[in-house]
């Protein structure tokens, strides 16, 4: 009873999961015509600077409960209720740190107060609601966490859509109250139930949770600042418009993104069971398979970013196609070192994996402080796969002194990260040339046919959820 269950929760999280993407993702062109291209970057400047300090903000106190369930399973409310205040004691000091500093911040992001405020707000809540939904989670209340999943995007994108339509004051204040209205709400909700219903506070289950979620927050911010701080500089530094061009590449490039999210889901319980096993040949048979499937269809998408470009940014966001081919690239670069990171995540090597991390973080604020200023705003898009280039190498450093590099076939790895840094450098040009791209076009699609028709057993195999 409990494997359907199982079966049948992940089966609701995938579908709805990437339903929610889906949303977001077709919503950008409408977002793009709707607003100007410095109200659109600056929107995108928001949602950056959210996602880095709400991982300060709430400090990751949800993810404690993956252990705290097991270790507190009588007092699971109370310590939920501890947890949620001691979030709630965190965003109120950063945003009396904010109040300090709110003209440095000002100058940093565009961003004033009124948009830092409706942030603190949101990280207020957002652990209450996490803890709910993990909650569900654990009770395999799959059907309410799905709609949820659905339903709050899908509100604060209508939201949004109402709000600017009808705003007499800024369209910009508009779409970013939108899209936050039902995350607050939802959020206050969820803390005024589990308040409720939680007991006794108690200072052991902070001492419980502090240990385990700050190595996560570490490695979060981390890969926070590598994801975000581009488009907070580019904005600082070359001003909104700018980094709505950005912005344009970066929105498309994540269809890699979620196709990565979306294999990687179905390969990394696979991998799992295999390692369990000790069965590292099988590994490296299917890896070379699977690796190969998306090489395909990420060469594929590199073909057709002209025609992606024209259709979900239009005429204005022409200038974009030169950061385009470098971002996708990056999470090519991303797929590749996600091998090695699951074995890491397998083997709860977390500290390692929050150094690399770091590393990687640092090289490219530093890189994207020296270059921007001189090259403009798409060199951002290089300097953000070379530090994803540079996670890769770190992080098969880190599998070769664990010794499970053999799980991988590494030349075929490094070739393929090979050919992609040369295709990042050369797209631009060959999106200029239709005869060329039109015999890779040829050459693509004889290639696809191929490996798919005689792959498909395998394919089958690996993608099953």
């Amino acid at each position: 009873m409990k494997e359907k269950k199982i079966i049948k929760a992940t089966i609701w999280y995938t579908v709805s999961s990437y339903m929610s993407r889906g949303i977001g993702f077709i919503t950008i062109p409408l977002f793009a015509r709707l607003l100007t291209k410095t109200e659109y970057g600056l929107v995108d400047n928001f949602f950056a600077v959210l996602s880095i300090l709400s991982i300060i903000g709430t400090l990751g106190l949800s993810s404690s409960l993956i252990s705290a369930r097991f270790d507190f399973e009588y007092e699971i409310y109370n310590y939920i209720k501890t947890n949620i205040i001691f979030g709630l004691c965190i965003s109120i000091t950063m945003f009396a740190g904010y109040m300090v500093f709110n003209k440095y911040f000002f100058s940093l992001t565009s961003l004033n107060c009124l948009f830092f405020s409706l942030m603190f707000i949101s990280i207020a809540v957002s652990p209450a609601y996490e803890m709910y939904i993990m909650m569900k989670q654990f009770q395999y209340d799959y059907k309410t966490v799905s709609i949820l999943n659905i339903l709050i995007p899908l509100i604060g994108i209508g939201l949004a859509i109402l709000f600017i339509n009808f705003s007499s004051y800024s369209r910009l204040l508009a779409r970013v109250l939108g899209s936050q209205a039902p995350i607050v709400i939802s959020g206050f909700l969820s803390m005024c139930y589990l308040l409720k219903i939680g007991g006794k506070i108690s200072l052991k289950y902070i001492k419980y949770s502090i240990p385990i979620c700050i190595p996560y927050t570490i490695h979060n911010l981390s890969g926070a600042v590598l994801n975000f701080s581009d488009r907070i500089m580019i904005t600082k530094i070359c001003g909104a418009e700018n980094n709505s061009d950005y912005s344009m590449a970066y929105s498309i490039s994540q269809i890699v993104f979620v196709m990565w999210s979306a294999m990687n889901a179905a390969f990394f319980p696979w991998l799992s069971e295999k390692l369990n096993e000790n069965n590292y040949r099988e590994i490296k048979s299917y890896s070379n398979k699977y690796l190969a499937f998306f090489v395909i269809f990420v060469s594929g998408i590199l073909l057709i970013v002209p025609e992606i470009l024209s259709i979900i940014g239009g005429e204005k966001y022409k200038n974009s196609i030169k950061a385009i081919p470098p971002l996708i690239v990056s999470y090519v670069f991303l797929f590749l070192y996600s091998f090695y990171v699951n074995i890491e995540q397998y083997k709860k090597n977390t500290i390692s994996m929050a150094l690399a991390t770091f590393i990687s973080a640092v090289l490219n604020v530093l890189l994207n402080l020296y270059f921007i200023p001189q090259y403009g705003y798409y060199v951002a898009a290089y300097t953000t796969m070379f530090s994803y280039l540079l996670m890769l190498v770190l992080h098969f450093n880190i599998i070769r002194k664990m010794k499970l590099d053999i799980c991988y076939n590494n030349k075929y790895i490094m070739v393929v990260a090979a050919f992609f840094l040369v295709s990042a450098l050369f797209m631009d040009w060959i999106y200029t040339v239709k005869i060329f791209k039109l015999i890779l076009w040829i050459l693509y699609v004889f290639i696809f046919i191929v490996y798919v028709s005689k792959n498909y057993t395998e394919l089958k195999k690996i993608f099953k959820i």
